[in-house]
C-alpha cells in the first residue's frame, strides 16, 4: 500500500507506506464458509487533520507521520439456507476480530490521535475490536422478511493515554419486509433500529 504526501504538505511528512497479507479458506457448497486473517505491516501510517475532528480551518487537510503500526485481524463468513417445504430460511452471519496499534512513540498534536505522546502498543482510534453482523430471512413466495442484527464492539476515541475514552460496544436490529407483485413491481418496508437503542458512535 502507498499513498503519496499531495501538495501542500510539510516537509518532514512522509509517504504512507505498508505492506498487506491475506490468507484464508473458502468452501462453497450447502453450506458457505469463509475464514480469512490479515495482516498490515505500516513502515509509516498517516494521519489527516480534517475539519469534523475539530482542526482549526489552517490547518485542514494536513498530514501527520504516525510511523509504524499494524492492523491484524481474522473474519469469518457463514451463509446457509434451510428449506421447509415452499419455505425458506437463509442464514448469514460475518464476524471480524481487529487488533490496531502503533509500534513506534512519538509526540502528537492531531485531534484524531490525541495532543501528547503516543506510545508502543497505544490503539489506532475508531477501530473497534468486534464487528458482527447476523442475517435471519424468511421467504415465501413473492414474500420474504428479514431482521438483521449489527454488532460494534468497544473502541478508543484516541491514542494517547491521557484523556482517552472509549465508546462502548452496541448492537441494533433492524427489520426488512418485502412482497413482490410482479417481476418490475416490489413493495417493501423497512425499520432501522426497531429497539430504539441510544448509543453513541464519537
Amino acid at each position: 500500500g502507498f499513498t503519496p504526501v499531495g501538495p501542500g504538505q510539510a516537509t518532514n511528512v512522509e509517504p504512507e507506506e505498508a505492506i498487506n497479507y491475506e490468507a484464508g479458506f473458502r468452501y462453497n457448497g450447502s453450506i458457505g464458509v469463509e475464514l480469512i486473517g490479515f495482516y498490515s505491516d505500516y513502515k509509516n501510517i498517516l494521519g489527516t487533520c480534517t475539519q469534523s475532528s475539530g482542526c482549526n480551518v489552517a490547518n485542514i487537510d494536513q498530514r501527520f507521520n504516525g510511523g509504524e503500526a499494524e492492523i491484524k485481524g481474522v473474519e469469518l463468513l457463514f451463509s446457509t439456507e434451510a428449506k421447509a417445504g415452499s419455505v425458506r430460511f437463509p442464514v448469514k452471519i460475518n464476524a471480524t476480530y481487529t487488533e490496531a496499534q502503533f509500534n513506534n512513540s512519538f509526540t502528537t498534536t492531531l485531534n484524531d490521535w490525541g495532543r501528547g505522546t503516543v506510545n508502543v502498543g497505544d490503539p489506532i482510534p475508531y477501530i473497534p475490536d468486534w464487528q458482527a453482523n447476523l442475517t435471519l430471512g424468511f421467504i415465501w413466495k413473492s414474500f420474504s422478511s428479514f431482521i438483521n442484527y449489527n454488532y460494534m464492539g468497544e473502541m478508543a476515541d484516541q491514542a494517547v493515554a491521557t484523556n482517552r475514552e472509549f465508546i462502548a460496544a452496541r448492537g441494533v436490529f433492524d427489520l426488512t419486509l418485502r412482497y413482490d407483485m410482479t417481476s418490475r413491481i416490489q413493495y417493501y418496508f423497512k425499520a432501522d433500529n426497531i429497539t430504539g437503542e441510544d448509543y453513541a458512535v464519537s
